[in-house]
């Protein structure tokens, strides 16, 4: 099961390497990339939906993601950090396209963005790439425009999770830790997202596109275990 997994992750990631339009497919419907997500990814999706049962804002569902990714690394001490926070992403992205409700600064589309740039950095190390096309494609797109918040809200996303997977699981596992005991949370941690949209048919230039990443990256930071939180 494990070797068809990735065959099938290694097939997805040359298409998207190659031809980039799939990576859309994929990005506006989860429910089709969910059937590429394993089954710890389903344990996620089904836990943020009993959260959302009992009328639990965002930050706690995350939260509670979190704290049960914890909980699987106390328990077994081959799991990473890196695998949970992928998990945690591709259950956010699976619950979502399966009707679950979330909101970042009162936007149900940042929530998606947030978990699909996530779920794409986790899996294929896209989650950047995949924010700045799906914006090149909508500025192609009458009534569309090329949204650098959507972007910044993706790129926030493949941040979360590339903090996540620091080659030190010290420092993940310390980031996990910060937002599964609630000193970090999605309503007070994350940036305020106000760039604006582009005029029609524009595409932002690279430095404008890096100069938001920057941003992103120097929003989100692990402290050091004596910073005062």
């Amino acid at each position: 099961m494990v070797g068809d997994m990735m065959t099938k992750m290694k097939i997805v990631m040359a298409i998207l390497l190659l031809f980039g339009a799939p990576l859309l497919v994929l990005a506006e419907t989860p429910t089709r990339a969910g059937k590429l997500i394993v089954s710890e990814d389903s344990k996620f999706a089904e836990l943020a939906a009993t959260c959302q049962r009992k009328g639990w804002n965002f930050d706690q569902i995350f939260r509670e993601l979190c704290k049960t990714a914890q909980a699987n690394l106390d328990r077994n001490p081959k799991v990473q950090v890196e695998d949970q926070a992928r998990s945690i992403f591709g259950g956010l992205w699976v619950w979502m396209g399966r009707g679950g409700s979330a909101k970042i600064q009162g936007r149900s589309d940042w929530a998606f963005h947030f978990a699909g740039g996530g779920a794409f950095q986790g899996y294929w190390d896209l989650g950047r790439t995949a924010a700045v096309v799906k914006e090149r494609r909508d500025s192609r797109d009458s009534g569309n425009r090329f949204d650098l918040d959507d972007m910044a809200a993706t790129m926030l996303g493949a941040r979360w999770v590339d903090l996540a997977a620091n080659s030190e699981p010290v420092i993940g596992r310390r980031w996990l830790d910060l937002w599964a005991s609630g000193q970090y949370s999605i309503s007070q941690s994350l940036p305020t997202l106000r760039y604006g949209q582009l005029p029609q048919g524009q595409v932002a230039p690279p430095e404008r596109i890096e100069e938001i990443r920057d941003a992103v990256d120097a929003a989100l930071v692990v402290p050091s275990p004596h910073a005062r939180q």
